[in-house]
């Protein structure tokens, strides 16, 4: 289930899980943790965390510099669920989301030239290669309800 983080317990439960090898110390991630919860208030961001049945927290699904109708997606899974159609579900998910919940009309993310993995999930929910010269940078025009 993709569930808004409107907990600050949630975001902080899905940082933890999903970045333990980036959050070297406490003060870190309180520094980071703050920051999100204060971009996530002034409307710039809207987090999204994918819950699994039991609980576990299998992924977490962004949006981010939100302004003119449009936004940039971003998604990390986690590991267990690597491979297995989460990513494409969800990110589906998120772009009917985006539309419907939050008004946007273009989404854009972004992906390295190795990470075939990420370019075939953006691929499959109707991103487009965009921006040659750069890192891939898939971009979905429009985003549709």
């Amino acid at each position: 289930m993709l569930l808004p983080v409107i907990e600050e317990f949630a975001l902080a439960r899905a940082l933890i899980v999903l970045f333990k090898e980036w959050l070297s110390s406490t003060t870190k991630f309180t520094e980071r943790y703050n920051a999100l919860l204060v971009e996530q208030e002034g409307g710039t961001c809207v987090f999204h965390v994918l819950v699994g049945e039991d609980g576990t927290v299998l992924g977490r699904f962004n949006l981010v510099d939100l302004e003119y109708c449009t936004a940039e997606l971003g998604y990390r899974v986690a590991q267990q669920v690597a491979g297995r159609g989460v990513a494409n579900a969800t990110v589906r998910e998120l772009c009917r989301l985006a539309a419907a919940r939050y008004g946007l009309r273009t989404l854009r993310a972004a992906t390295t030239y190795d990470n075939v993995a990420s370019q075939k999930v953006l691929t499959k929910a109707g991103f487009v290669p965009g921006w040659p010269g750069r890192a891939r940078r898939p971009t979905r025009h429009p985003v549709s309800a």
